[in-house]
């Protein structure tokens, strides 16, 4: 027999009652009652075991959930925060909404973010997030799709690495499609870190273009047009302007580069210690297998404050340009750029390490060979 009662205030504090609007449910004790149906609401998720999160890490915790009718036979569930769980309440510590596909006892792995300088404890049973219900809807299978990074099909054939390695790499280009650039026009662009241009009180300086042999002009043309399709310069009336000069490359061909001398000797020189070579080989002393991730045009991938866009002008033959993109030739962009991926790769140190654009994952152990690319990518 159901029926409908008011609860008062007293025995809600007698009997240890606590509301949780956010996750649409109240806790009697250790149950937990919903105060509405409604499907897309779904099950507390809390910790499996106790659990210790490293400073400035990211660090993989077992959780689970009890239960829910609501969820049918559905796999895919939506892990989110909450705000009244520990991990939301606590700071410094976070967890980003994420898609699980979570087993018959409703148990998977939850990456929860420490940004703090200490180490910080969790307990069996602490609320972390909230799950919601997916449903599969317009499933694609990338494979047949035509896709949108433009790489071609592969096959074995075309992977000069031991034979029992091709799968696992088809697999993982395959898994991983969309974080791959065939142009600069794929490239995306980070907000974690971003180039600001300190040149203090300084007036701008305005440089007369070097002067280009006809050879060499139409290599800057066809820089230029590139450029702007890909959204990486645009055209500028700064009171700034730095010449252009062509560099010949290692493999004979030729770049474009931006003589940022002058603006680099009146600019505050921003300083992040770069990697130690020393340091870099004896990480990799041990290691059976290693293999290198080489980012395509990484400074491009890091955005240029807006006000300090116009300090990076240059001018050509065609015009004056600033790039909305960290340009080659700045002095602090080395240190910029070594503290982007030393921030992207915190807490994977164990088998990851960087100079500058160069990632390098280390395997100790062949049988895990391919688990930190996928975790790098």
């Amino acid at each position: 027999m159901n029926r409908n009662v008011i609860l008062g205030k007293d025995w809600l504090v007698q009997n240890g009652v606590r509301l949780y609007f956010d996750l649409g449910c109240l806790r009697i004790q250790k149950n937990y009652v919903p105060l509405e149906e409604d499907i897309n609401v779904a099950s507390v998720v809390r910790l499996t075991v106790n659990a210790v999160l490293k400073p400035q890490s990211i660090n993989v915790c077992p959780v689970g959930l009890k239960n829910n009718p609501s969820f049918g036979s559905t796999k895919l569930l939506e892990i989110s925060p909450v705000a009244s769980g520990y991990v939301s309440t606590e700071p410094g510590l976070m967890i980003s909404n994420t898609v699980v596909n979570f087993n018959k006892n409703r148990k998977f792995p939850l990456m929860i973010v420490n940004n703090t300088n200490k180490s910080i404890r969790l307990k069996r049973g602490c609320v972390v997030g909230k799950a919601s219900h997916l449903e599969e809807i317009n499933l694609v299978n990338v494979n047949q799709s035509q896709g949108t990074s433009g790489l071609k099909k592969l096959d074995e054939s075309e992977i000069s690495v031991p034979q029992e390695f091709k799968k696992d790499i088809l697999r993982m280009i395959r898994d991983n499609e969309d974080v791959f650039a065939t142009s600069d026009k794929d490239l995306g662009c980070t907000d974690t870190v971003q180039m600001t241009i300190d040149t203090g009180n300084n007036p701008p300086i305005r440089l007369k273009p070097y002067r280009a042999p006809l050879n060499q002009r139409e290599i800057i043309d066809r820089t230029i047009e590139e450029l702007l399709e890909a959204k990486i310069i645009r055209k500028s009336r700064s009171a700034w302007a730095a010449p252009i000069i062509i560099v010949s490359k290692k493999d004979k061909t030729s770049r474009m580069c931006v003589d940022y001398r002058r603006l680099n000797a009146i600019s505050k020189i921003y300083s992040f210690p770069l990697p130690l070579i020393d340091d870099l080989l004896a990480s990799v002393g041990k290691a059976k297998v290693m293999t290198s991730l080489d980012l395509k045009s990484g400074y491009y991938q890091v955005k240029v404050k807006e006000s300090d866009k116009e300090k990076t002008a240059f001018v050509c033959h065609k015009g004056l340009f600033e790039f909305n993109v960290l340009p080659f030739g700045l002095a602090s962009g080395p240190s910029l750029f070594s503290e982007l991926v030393t921030e992207v790769l915190q807490g994977l140190e164990h088998f990851s390490t960087a100079y500058i654009d160069d990632i390098f994952d280390i395997f100790r152990n062949r049988g895990r060979t391919f688990r930190p690319h996928s975790t790098s990518f």
